[in-house]
């Protein structure tokens, strides 16, 4: 008995000494065949990292071919050597600064104008922006900017408007003072310069076809309105009066940004052919006119984020108020209820384009009633803006 379980003891050893070579014998092949495998891919990582290396090579070599400086032509026809892309820039003219903002650029901006500055629901990142100056047309601090300049390591540029009347009066003293830093005059609220304008902003970035994408959606805007009035006989457009927000009976002629707004819309300024650029008029001018479209500037009244129309109420029962102290409430305008309040968020900087297409509408109804006009402003906050479309641009509502 004990000799059968002394060889059966024997068997079981011989059997898992057995069992283990055939294991050992099964698995060396594939241990041989992992390790190959390893080794394989070990040779891949090394000819990706040197084709990773050669590319890095390129690019360094690219880099050094790229230029560090580039001339470009500003709003004034001046031509400008900057850094090249921008990096660090103070955005003075807040027009400009819609631009850098639909170019995806904001993150750039080291300092701001006070208009801006004190416009959080509109700018929210560019309001915590130190401001330069207290508003967009006032001569900014050069003290302030020189400080800024030792805080962000160096300024780009400095944007600030063009040929706009009030900054005429020091951009020679501020492209003197703050030499070396570039001072820029873009405008981006003047229909003739515009999309050259945008372009502009578009190569100083680097963002040229983020400022295709917007030209195009200006041009779209432009071309909707193009074709529906260009029709019209000259005797058949309806007589606009469009009050500019700086006084009463302050207006502008043909040349002026109002005039060529009315006229894009397919309008008749009543004081197109004035001489001048704006121009104040007298309530019996007015009367005389008798247009049959007001439509009144109301800057800071109605706009942006602002939701209460009681305030703009009260503000347009004064005009009414005004047009009955001084005579005018039978003008045809008044007397069809066709007065409307009009935001800077729409008459203002580059939104004039949209701005046309809404007093197109305002102007043929009839003509335009295939069109909502208020989808282009959406959309123009909420793509180009990258902020909620929210706020009262224009009052009462015509549609």
């Amino acid at each position: 008995m004990k000799m059968n379980s002394k060889v059966l003891t024997i068997g079981l050893i011989v059997g898992l000494v057995v069992g283990l070579i055939a294991g050992y014998a099964v698995t060396l092949p594939r241990i041989n065949e992992l390790e190959g495998r390893v080794s394989a891919f070990q040779s891949k990582i090394s000819e990706l990292e040197s084709q990773i290396s050669a590319s890095q090579s390129k690019i360094s070599e690219l880099e050094e071919m790229m230029p560090r400086t580039i001339i470009i032509r500003d709003s004034l026809g001046r031509n400008v050597t900057i850094p090249y892309p921008l990096r660090k820039v103070v955005v003075i003219n807040p027009s400009a600064a819609e631009v850098i903002r639909a170019l995806n650029m904001t993150h750039t901006v080291v300092g701001v104008s006070g208009s801006i500055s004190r416009n959080p629901a509109y700018w929210p990142e560019l309001s915590k922006k130190p401001a330069v100056c207290e508003f967009a047309h006032d001569k900014p601090n050069y003290e302030v900017i020189f400080a800024l300049n030792e805080t962000v390591g160096g300024i780009d540029a400095v944007i600030e408007y063009g040929v706009h009347p009030a900054v005429r009066r020091f951009f020679g003293e501020m492209v003197e003072t703050l030499a070396p830093i570039p001072v820029i005059g873009i405008d981006c609220y003047r229909f003739e310069t515009l999309y050259s304008d945008i372009e502009t902003l578009g190569i100083m970035f680097g963002r040229k076809s983020a400022a295709d994408e917007l030209i195009e959606f200006f041009e779209n805007i432009s071309n909707v309105v193009e074709s529906k009035v260009s029709g019209i006989p000259d005797e058949e457009k309806v007589r606009v009066y469009f009050e500019h927000h700086g006084g009463d009976y302050l207006t502008g002629t043909r040349i002026s940004a109002i005039g060529k707004m009315i006229t894009k819309a397919g309008g008749k300024n009543v004081f197109g052919k004035v001489r001048g650029y704006y121009i104040t008029i007298s309530p019996e001018d007015l009367i005389k006119n008798n247009p049959q479209v007001i439509l009144k500037d109301s800057r800071g009244v109605l706009g942006y984020n602002i939701t209460d129309s009681a305030p703009i109420q009260a503000y347009l029962d004064e005009l009414y108020a005004r047009a009955e102290r001084d005579g005018w409430n039978g003008v045809d305008a008044v007397a069809n209820n066709k007065t409307y309040l009009l935001s800077e968020y729409l008459s203002a900087g580059p939104k004039k384009c949209i701005a046309v297409v809404y007093i197109a509408k305002m102007l043929y109804p009839e003509l335009f009633a295939d069109v909502d006009v208020e989808v282009f402003l959406k959309e123009y906050f909420e793509r180009f803006q990258h902020v909620p479309y929210v706020g009262i641009f224009v009052y009462p509502s015509p549609w």
